[in-house]
Order: structure tokens, then sequence, then C-alpha cells
């Protein structure tokens, strides 16, 4: 609930959101431009790639909440949310602007949140299940297919 709260403040704010240094950030790459730097590179991949890593909690999070939900209903949830914010900022606030690729931005951190998420589960089930497998003393015996107990009562 507070990653999600912290979101919504950002997306909402009536403002930039550290605007003084999104334009201090903005200006030094103008100046790094001009010395050779790559246009490519520049504040606009900065802002994309805040918004991605702004959405990964809440990818990963919502794996963690309903892990049943297909992985598609997940990402498509949070694209609606940030549709939602970006329409919001772009109707409502004199000072923001909506933007499509920040809905795509926040869309592709919240799909890498659901998957990173999914692998660590899935890692996790497996790990978990041989731990236990190992430690438990009814556990089959891998060598041989018997129980360890069993195995255990005739030495």
């Amino acid at each position: 609930m507070v990653v999600l709260a912290a979101v919504l403040l950002i997306l909402l704010w009536p403002t930039r959101p550290a605007a003084a240094s999104q334009n201090a950030l903005q200006a030094w790459f103008e100046r790094l431009h001009s010395r050779g730097l790559p246009t490519w590179l520049g504040f606009g991949t900065v802002e994309f790639l805040a918004n991605v890593v702004m959405f990964l909690p809440l990818g990963f999070l919502t794996v963690l909440g309903w892990p049943r939900r297909p992985w598609w209903v997940q990402v498509t949830g949070w694209l609606l949310f940030s549709a939602a914010a970006e329409l919001t900022q772009a109707s409502l606030d004199a000072h923001r602007v909506g933007d499509w690729r920040d809905v795509i931005a926040n869309g592709s951190g919240a799909a890498l949140g659901v998957l990173a998420a999914r692998w660590w589960l899935r890692r996790a089930v497996r790990g978990a299940g041989t731990r236990a497998d190992r430690l438990s003393p009814t556990a089959p015996d891998r060598r041989s297919g018997r129980a360890l107990a069993a195995r255990r009562r005739h030495r």
C-alpha cells in the first residue's frame, strides 16, 4: 500500500515532481549533448527509465498478492491504471501533461515486475520443495526409491 500511495502521489501531484531537479538534469544533458553525448541518451531516456522503475515494484507486488491471476491480467490492470493517471494529468491539471510514452514505460515496468516475481516464486517453490524433501524423514531416498525412515529402521 505504501508503494501504491507513493506512485499515486507522484502521478497526481499538481506540478512535476522535483521540477527544479528535473530542469537542472535537462540542462546538464543539453551541455553534454553539445560536447558530443549522443542525443538518444538524454533527459527523455532517464524519464522513461524512471517510469519503468516506478512501476516495477507494483508489478512484483501484484504477483505476490494475487499469484493465481494470469500475467496478462496483472499487466493489463497496471496499463489501465497508468492510462487513467495520464488522462487525469492531461484533463485536470494545467501544470502536468499526459503522455502515451509514460503509459508504455509504466506498463513495461509492471510487466518486468510481474515477470521477475513469477521467476522468483517459481525458483522459491522449487527450492523449498527440494529442501523439504531432503529434510523430511519420510522423503523417498532418491537412490533406491525407499523412504529414508524405512531405511533407518532396517539398520
